[in-house]
């Protein structure tokens, strides 16, 4: 039987290793949110965790309520109450931070770096303005319909020669 009690330490290098994930900032704000779920489900009975649960999935209420097994007017009330309003809160938080910014979000970054970066370095607010473009589609390859390019010459002032017959 192991002794948990007499586990060695890792030494201090290993512990504050900046690369290793755990001391990630991302991990350590995912590591955290987790930390308040679990205290905020603490409070919250069985049902109700699992009614939060099927909010933030998107389920309305008749359907959590034939999921569950409540009805529809006892999901509504549970909805309602503080503890599960805070449990849905932080379980949304932690969805928007493994899901990252929404399209939205990330086309206002693109604008802010355009409109912050203009005078200091024009390069990078004409990259962001490029970016943005590409996410609206303007600009994009597929407006392109032909690529071949076509040259006519004026036959009265270019004729023909042996060279074009090649």
């Amino acid at each position: 039987m192991y002794n948990f009690e007499h586990e060695p330490e890792l030494p201090i290098e290993q512990q504050i290793d900046p690369y290793h994930p755990d001391n990630q900032e991302f991990m350590k704000q995912v590591k955290s949110i987790q930390r308040v779920i679990v205290a905020d489900a603490a409070v919250c009975r069985p049902k109700h965790v699992e009614v939060a649960k099927l909010k933030v999935m998107g389920k309305n209420q008749a359907e959590t309520a034939e999921i569950v097994g409540l009805t529809p007017a006892t999901v509504s009330r549970v909805l309602a109450t503080r503890d599960v309003t805070q449990l849905i809160t932080s379980l949304r938080y932690l969805s928007t931070l493994y899901e990252g910014p929404s399209m939205e979000q990330r086309k206002r970054f693109l604008w802010e770096i355009a409109v912050d970066s203009k005078n200091n370095d024009p390069r990078v607010a004409i990259q962001a303005i490029k970016e943005l473009n590409n996410i609206d589609g303007v600009g994009s390859p597929t407006n392109v319909i032909n690529n071949t390019t076509e040259i006519t010459i004026n036959q009265t002032h270019f004729p023909r020669s042996v060279l074009d017959d090649g």
